[in-house]
């Protein structure tokens, strides 16, 4: 989810990423930028939670913060009105005071627009703490991007830390999109259609179909395997976070099940909840991303699992694959071939044996 203007995180670093000139690119495959300077994050990349909030260490000192975060964009809504409506809001904040607003720059060939503004607290018992805030907005395929940099605002160094950061990250920053992988996918024309004909999903043709069945389709890529359920008249909940815990209570099939991401999406249309987590079975470490949606009373969950190691290669092809799912009002005939078992008979179809 993007992070409101409001919500000014104060939280130290803990482990050092990488210092000095280079490439950062998130472990999850969601995007990569460019960076200059002593740039740290949060923990280190066994908490892919984590990865999304990074410092700029100067002296010794944290001289900036760097937030990034994503959330699926409303088709009928236009980046303007969004900014505008944010802009009401950090306008109506007594300890808000805005600087600028820009439209006229580009980030990852986007048009983007950059708001900076100064949020000044007085504590009855302290100095006056004051933060620069300098936020940038894009939309890229279905996304709305947020870039949130939050400084000490010493006057003199503000112009030169905008025009250093638009220099580096914001001039190189690349989302790694689902959408582009979701096409080559659906090109090799590889559709598994649950029996029930609830649901169909297109997989990568190095991807090997172990089965279709009624309720299940299960699929085995290197190191790792996607799952795709339906639950008719299901029980799990109401709300959408509900049933996806209550989904991974039951069949999360991991011991010690840590939660690190959690978020909004849209699926085949209808809204959806993800989380990605990581656990261990059998002394080996899993990373796990699930998605559950629901239509009319029946559930359904998109899950792939890969071991740790091999999460930062599969995660962009697990994430694109939801792009190619479909729902259906109705039972429809299976597509001859791809409703049974077609490989390795040694699949059992259940995420409690993952891999």
């Amino acid at each position: 989810m993007c992070v409101a203007l409001g919500a000014m995180l104060d939280v130290g670093p803990t482990a050092a990423a990488t210092d000095g000139t280079g490439v950062y690119e998130d472990p999850l495959g969601r995007y990569r930028f460019s960076f200059t300077g002593a740039w740290h994050v949060s923990a280190d990349e066994a908490d892919p939670g984590a990865l999304d909030h990074f410092y700029l260490v100067r002296d010794g000192k944290v001289a900036a913060e760097l937030i990034v975060s994503a959330e699926p964009f409303p088709m009928n809504m236009r980046l303007q009105d969004f900014v505008d409506d944010q802009v009401k809001v950090l306008d109506a904040d007594p300890g808000m005071f805005r600087v600028s607003l820009r439209r006229d720059l580009t980030i990852a060939k986007q048009s983007a627009t950059c708001l900076i503004a100064r949020r000044v607290l007085q504590p009855q018992d302290g100095p006056r703490q004051e933060t620069l805030i300098i936020q940038y907005w894009f939309v890229k395929g279905r996304a709305l991007w947020s870039l949130l940099m939050l400084a000490t605002p010493a006057e003199e160094q503000r112009a030169k830390l905008v025009e250093q950061f638009e220099e580096t990250v914001a001039a190189t920053f690349e989302p790694l999109e689902p959408d582009a992988v979701a096409q080559a996918i659906a090109a090799s024309k590889k559709t598994a259609r649950l029996g029930n004909g609830l649901a169909e999903i297109t997989l990568p043709e190095r991807w090997t179909l172990l089965s279709a069945e009624d309720d299940l389709v299960v699929a085995d890529f290197d190191k790792g395997r996607l799952y795709l359920f339906a639950v008719p008249n299901h029980e799990y909940g109401e709300t959408l976070d509900e049933i996806a815990y209550a989904f991974l209570e039951h069949n999360g099939g991991l011991a010690d099940p840590e939660v690190h991401i959690e978020t909004e999406c849209t699926v085949a249309g209808v809204p959806g909840y993800g989380l990605i987590f990581t656990g261990t079975k059998g002394g080996r470490a899993f990373t796990v991303q699930v998605i559950a949606l629901t239509k009319d009373t029946d559930a359904f969950f998109l899950y792939g699992i890969a071991e740790s190691g091999a999460w930062r290669a599969a995660q962009p092809w697990i994430t694109a694959v939801q792009y190619t799912i479909k729902l259906f009002d109705k039972t429809l005939p299976a597509k001859d071939g791809l409703n049974s078992n077609e490989a390795d008979d040694a699949a059992d179809g259940s995420p409690t044996d993952p891999l």
